[in-house]
């Protein structure tokens, strides 16, 4: 495709997302939902450097894993329905997540286009295209772990072989490359989404004309993604400041209720901060992602307005899609 040179205003995508987000506070819920779609957890557990910190008992090991066979022979049952119960809410809060990113796309392009939307239509739009957006997902997911396999394989092997050298080097090469098939497939996954949901494609379509769209705007994309990545810094330090300047006067709260009430004012006091605590942080990764969802959404627009040539998309869509139609959303 050829690519066209254009003149994207960043601070006006940033500015108009702002007033999206901020007017439009129906949006919030569906960015409450996202957050279980899973974009929004990660789990960090830092290990000891030192491995001589490390004492090794083989007793106390062995007490250990007698004490675990005994409760399971005694609970193996309810430990059972612990795990898929687990399993089931994990399930259940990830379909809400893929749910909620449709709701949230579907309105954000209503918004854009000034149609009425409401919460229950959001909702039963996000339901209608869970299965394709589910499928989008997978597709990359797997096409990211096969090449995975693919680069780490010759590292292990030489790992094997026992040529660190070149397994070090090989496997910082293959890093380098992960890293930048990730973010390429977090353009693709991203404008495909929106393919699927602002026009209501094939998943197949989407995909074909999400490659299309970033390769002509390969410029245009990498520096939006730097943009919103240097906007999503800013806001981290702010909540950061922000956050230290509530702790301070929680702490000396904290003091002063110790004082006066004993241990159990300051241990009913703890719980509230954290309760307030996590209802903000959520309230604020809600927001956050209701922004920065606008943010590549009108980005998308954009792009598609400026470089898409529309006659030849739709005699393009009117090859791929049945019943000769094309959406209006994509084609104006």
């Amino acid at each position: 495709m050829k690519k066209t040179n254009k003149k994207i205003n960043y601070f006006t995508i940033i500015k108009e997302a702002t007033n999206i987000t901020i007017h439009n506070k129906i949006l919030w819920w569906f960015g409450l939902l996202t957050i279980f779609s899973g974009s929004c957890f990660s789990f960090n557990y830092t290990f000891p450097n030192n491995s001589s910190d490390i004492k090794f008992d083989e007793m106390e090991y062995m007490n250990m894993m007698r004490r675990i066979f005994y409760y399971w022979e005694l609970y193996s049952g309810w430990i059972i329905l612990a795990i898929a119960i687990v399993i089931l809410i994990a399930i259940i809060l990830y379909v809400v997540g893929l749910i909620g990113r449709g709701a949230l796309i579907d309105s954000i392009f209503k918004v854009i286009k000034k149609e009425n939307f409401s919460f229950s239509s959001g909702f039963k739009k996000g339901i209608y295209f869970l299965g394709r957006l589910f499928l989008i997902k997978l597709f990359f997911s797997i096409s990211f772990l096969i090449l995975l396999f693919i680069l780490a394989f010759p590292v292990v092997r030489l790992a094997i072989l026992k040529s660190y050298g070149a397994a070090i080097l090989l496997g910082l090469v293959a890093f380098l490359l992960l890293v930048s098939i990730a973010i390429l497939f977090s353009y693709f996954r991203t404008y495909a989404q929106m393919y699927l949901v602002g026009s209501d494609l094939g998943i197949k379509n989407s995909i074909k004309l999400a490659y299309g769209l970033f390769e002509k705007n390969i410029k245009e994309s990498l520096i939006m993604g730097i943009v919103s990545g240097a906007v999503n810094l800013v806001i981290g330090i702010i909540i950061i400041f922000i956050l230290i300047g509530v702790a301070i006067p929680g702490w000396i709260i904290g003091i002063i209720a110790y004082k006066i009430a004993g241990e159990f004012a300051l241990i009913v006091l703890g719980i509230s901060a954290v309760i307030i605590f996590v209802a903000l942080v959520t309230l604020a990764r809600a927001i956050l992602n209701v922004f920065f969802e606008a943010v590549w959404i009108l980005f998308f627009h954009e792009i598609g307005r400026e470089s898409r040539d529309v006659k030849n998309l739709e005699e393009e869509l009117v090859v791929v899609l049945p019943n000769d139609r094309a959406p209006e959303s994509i084609t104006h």
